[in-house]
């Protein structure tokens, strides 16, 4: 995961712009500077934050969203 987020990174300074990361996994961002998350369940976003939200679905789960 260290070696995927360190790629993104250098390939954000170098291209000095935004990238979209969907992913399942948290892990790849919690090594990776995250202005905003946002939660998706069945193509609709459901949730929206900053950076604490990873923590919040780390800490507690992505089930409740599902509920959403």
């Amino acid at each position: 995961m260290r070696t995927v987020s360190k790629g993104v990174e250098e390939y954000q300074k170098d291209k000095k712009g935004a990238l979209l990361i969907i992913t399942h996994s948290t892990r790849i961002l919690e090594s990776l500077h995250v202005d905003k998350t946002h939660v998706l369940v069945n193509g609709k976003i459901v949730a929206s934050g900053d950076a604490s939200l990873v923590d919040e679905i780390n800490e507690h789960g992505f089930e409740r969203f599902l509920e959403a």
